[in-house]
């Protein structure tokens, strides 16, 4: 029999107030769903935290069952399949999100990942470009004045690189840093203050120095802004995210690098 999940709404006295889950029958979370507005996403939360995404879910599922065209549950639903390998379900569930939801960036950048995953590159970049919309990315370019990189031949030109997102993925875009040191004339790297020691031992043919950021008060946006860079000198830019995307066009380009791909300081190495 499959399984169904029961649930106990006792002391339910806001809808941010949490049942605790149990497989059982599905009627009572049926009922649930229409009696308590608003709280599907968080107890769906909960059965995820303390049961697993396959408790998740039944939720999710019981609320389409009432509204087919809920984006919400849609854009939640579809990493909880992911988890469990239904890798079709998950994509029929981001890609019907997405045509529902007024702001749906971080449902193309969950389909970019599925996407790349399944090393259908392609169409995985392209979605992957919907990180720029809703951040500071768009003021950040225009600022800097600079054409910007679509994958034009990099001889005798020079590039420069914004750094983007948090630390763990600044150094992860690093991979095709080399690549660009060996196919353009200059590249200039802008990157967090606390990663310029380890980019400029890694890289030390390229520039590299720290971003800052400004705040634009008219449209109370925040940008980076990059005074150590002579950012006229160069050809073009391009955040770091992107580089790949010019280097990774068919799954069979991805290469294992040889060696590490960021180098620390001898003494760091001998820590």
């Amino acid at each position: 029999m499959a399984s169904r999940c029961s649930i106990n709404p006792s002391a339910l006295s806001t809808p941010f107030d949490l049942p605790s889950v149990e497989v059982g029958n599905s009627y009572k979370a049926r009922r649930l769903f229409t009696e308590v507005n608003g709280a599907v996403p968080l107890i769906a939360f909960d059965a995820s935290v303390s049961s697993g995404p396959r408790a998740a879910i039944i939720f999710y599922e019981e609320c389409l069952k009432i509204n087919p065209q809920n984006s919400q549950a849609l854009n939640n639903i579809a990493p909880a399949y992911y988890s469990i390998k239904e890798y079709k379900k998950a994509e029929d569930a981001i890609r019907l999100s997405i045509k529902l939801s007024p702001k749906p960036k971080y449902q193309h950048m969950f389909l970019s990942s599925l996407l790349l995953q399944d090393q259908r590159l392609t169409e995985g970049w392209k979605e992957y470009k919907w990180s720029h919309y809703g951040n500071n990315f768009n003021l950040t370019v225009k600022s800097n004045n600079i054409p910007y990189w679509n994958g034009e031949c990099l001889k005798r030109k020079k590039i420069f690189v914004c750094g983007e997102q948090g630390i763990g993925d600044e150094i992860l875009f690093t991979w095709q840093h080399k690549n660009l040191i060996k196919d353009a004339e200059k590249v200039g790297i802008s990157c967090q203050s606390r990663l310029v020691p380890l980019f400029r031992n890694s890289f030390p043919k390229a520039q590299v120095d720290q971003y800052y950021f400004k705040v634009n008060r008219e449209l109370d946006i925040e940008y980076m802004y990059f005074p150590n860079f002579d950012l006229s000198e160069y050809d073009y830019q391009i955040i770091a995210g992107e580089v790949a995307t010019h280097y990774w066009k068919d799954y069979k380009d991805i290469k294992a690098i040889n060696g590490s791909a960021l180098s620390p300081s001898v003494p760091r190495q001998n820590l």
